[in-house]
């Protein structure tokens, strides 16, 4: 479960949240893996602003370090990291707010 009453998630509750409810087992989720994966993408480019977004691509997806980021794009690591640590934040809130939306939703559609 995932704790959101601090003001910001930490790098572990990233990756748990990502892990457990995104990249969960196919067979698990129901066949609900792609929608969960563009609810994701969604996220990303809705809510990163473009330079969170390729700070992030550049760390996740392309498995560069904040040291090789800060050199390639002229800037301090620490901007880096401040950059990649909102970024995540910022999808983090989209994706829960995307859920709770859907079951909210889904919730209002049910039949007593």
């Amino acid at each position: 479960m995932l704790i959101m009453n601090r003001k910001s998630a930490d790098y572990l509750d990233i990756d748990r949240y990502v892990r457990e409810k995104i990249f969960s087992d196919r067979e698990a989720d129901g066949g609900d893996y792609p929608r969960k994966i563009r609810a994701l993408h969604k996220a990303i480019f809705e809510s990163a602003s473009p330079k969170q977004r390729r700070y992030i691509i550049m760390y996740y997806m392309k498995n560069m370090t904040m040291e090789q980021i800060a050199d390639l794009c002229g800037v301090a690591k620490s901007t880096v990291s401040r950059t990649i640590a909102r970024g995540r934040n910022n999808i983090l809130r989209a994706m829960m707010a995307d859920e709770l939306s859907a079951l909210l939703f889904s919730d209002t559609h049910r039949e007593v």
